[in-house]
């Protein structure tokens, strides 16, 4: 069993999220408290309404890309196990119809695709994979897993996870 999502998966889904939301605060706090003490109005209009869209703008990126993600993923052989928010699942490699990873984002990130969506995560989990040799290469890992995803899917092991 060894994972094969990267450890830094928590630091995007929780340190940079706070310490952005945090920027941005203090940003707002300090204009509208230069502007307030300046008295000019269009100050704190400023302070406020661009900060306000940063934010709303922030949290459309986030939800597109690192809130999607998973805490861990660990390849167990015949298996996966997703670990995220406290919650473990686990899913024979039949379960999976394929995986891909992107190569022009930053960070990158593999997406494993269920047959049947779960209840919980969807049909889709988005993980961190670990580090790879070139920016635009697949991981070994990631590799390795698509070659056994396709293998259990070519033999017709299609069972029902």
């Amino acid at each position: 069993m060894h994972q094969i999502s990267a450890k830094s998966t928590p630091l995007y889904k929780r340190v940079f999220p706070t310490v952005g939301t945090a920027l941005v605060g203090v940003v707002m706090l300090i204009g509208v408290g230069a502007g307030i003490a300046t008295r000019q109005t269009f100050v704190v209009a400023v302070f406020v309404g661009i900060p306000l869209f940063m934010a709303v703008f922030g949290v459309m990126v986030l939800k597109q890309t690192v809130l999607r993600l998973v805490d861990e993923v660990w390849d167990c052989g015949d298996t996966i196990l997703i670990r995220n928010n406290g919650r473990e699942h686990r899913f024979p490699l039949a379960a999976f119809s394929g995986i891909v990873c992107t190569k022009f984002r930053n960070p990158p990130q593999a997406t494993l695709t269920l047959r049947e969506p779960d209840d919980d995560l969807g049909g889709e989990i988005r993980f961190l994979p670990p580090g790879r040799p070139s920016p635009l290469s697949t991981p070994p890992a990631i590799e390795d897993l698509r070659s056994r995803i396709d293998a259990t899917n070519a033999h017709g092991d299609l069972r029902n996870p």
